[in-house]
């Protein structure tokens, strides 16, 4: 997973996308995927401005549905010719020309290998996965006739200033360590981002968003959940603790979910206890154990302080025998691991 997300990162096929759009001449054929829908979405509204004129969307602008999609019924459509408008636009959802049978594929890529100049092609992958088979000759001939478009999760920083810039077109400020959390809590999603920053614009009365408006109204994951989790435990707060879990258990999210995002989060504690024992400082930690987000890398260091690097040993190591007892199947394990936490049990690997 770690390779995939770098592999994903390292992929500059959104940016050449953005970089063509300003151009205003957009290639033939895409194959649009990726974890964010809403640069995606973008990008295909930017496409549509920049191909269909005002009132002739009947006429430029054709969607086909995946079930519907035949090399017939796509060579239909790519045969009509634009109106009032130089070029034509086909968006083709959900429909996975990689897996279609091989005398089909054969087809499109006739088709697609053959495009005339006045049509724009964008396979749009969104509720089916984009895994196409590179071994396979007909495969890669496809993915040769056009552009292949990853639109990943934004790094921190960019989203970070995402979120203020967004917030300020709605008239509100946001601060930057706010933002960063406002990331963590949805996910660094900007579909969920975008409406959550209207739900907060709309909550607030005064000019800013503030801390307290976003822990009453934004939905966390269930990272964000454990993470709060993981402070209350931390904090000697048992009631809140314990109001965490049971709100976590009612999701009915996989255990093994939820302590690797536990355990995650203790784990950074104790990279922070070993940090402070070395003398270094949050940064220091963020860089050097690859910590995503600041404001975590600061909140460990805080928590670090009130335990000594034995406690935080143990509790990593109690969240290790948790992980293993859910692997069994064992039942109960959350909340057994929660009390094991609060009263500092000793873990039986020590």
């Amino acid at each position: 997973m770690a390779y995939a997300r770098k592999k994903q990162q390292n992929d500059d096929s959104y940016q050449r996308l953005t970089e063509t759009l300003k151009t205003g001449q957009p290639d033939r054929l895409y194959f649009f995927h990726g974890e964010e829908p809403y640069l995606m979405e973008r990008s295909l509204e930017q496409l549509r401005r920049l191909l269909i004129p005002e009132g002739a969307g009947a006429f430029n602008h054709h969607r086909l549905e995946g079930r519907n999609v035949t090399p017939a019924v796509l060579a239909d459509t790519v045969d009509l010719l634009p109106v009032f408008s130089e070029r034509t636009l086909i968006e083709i959802r959900d429909y996975d020309l990689f897996k279609a049978p091989e005398a089909d594929r054969s087809l499109l890529q006739q088709l697609l290998t053959d495009l005339p100049d006045y049509v724009c092609v964008v396979f749009i992958f969104d509720t089916i996965p984009y895994s196409p088979d590179a071994r396979q000759k007909t495969t890669k001939a496809l993915l040769s006739c056009g552009q292949a478009v990853d639109f990943p999760l934004q790094e921190s920083g960019r989203l970070v200033r995402w979120i203020m810039r967004h917030a300020s077109e709605e008239g509100k400020n946001i601060s930057r360590p706010d933002a960063e959390y406002l990331s963590f809590l949805t996910g660094g999603q900007m579909t969920n981002l975008n409406t959550e920053i209207a739900k907060l614009c709309s909550y607030c009365p005064g000019p800013v968003i503030t801390r307290e408006a976003i822990d009453v109204c934004v939905t966390p994951t269930v990272e964000a959940q454990s993470y709060r989790l993981a402070d209350a435990v931390i904090g000697g707060d048992r009631r809140q603790a314990v109001t965490l879990l049971s709100d976590i258990l009612q999701l009915q999210v996989p255990v093994q979910l939820v302590l690797s995002a536990l355990g995650g989060t203790i784990r950074n504690v104790l990279y922070a206890r070993l940090a402070l024992d070395a003398g270094k400082n949050a940064a220091w930690l963020e860089s050097e154990f690859h910590i995503a987000r600041s404001f975590q890398a600061s909140r460990a260091m805080e928590s670090a302080r009130r335990l000594s690097t034995e406690r935080c040993r143990n509790m990593v190591l109690l969240c290790s025998e948790a992980a293993l007892r859910a692997n069994s199947g064992a039942d109960g394990v959350l909340t057994d691991l929660l009390t094991d936490l609060c009263f500092d049990r000793k873990a039986d690997l020590l």
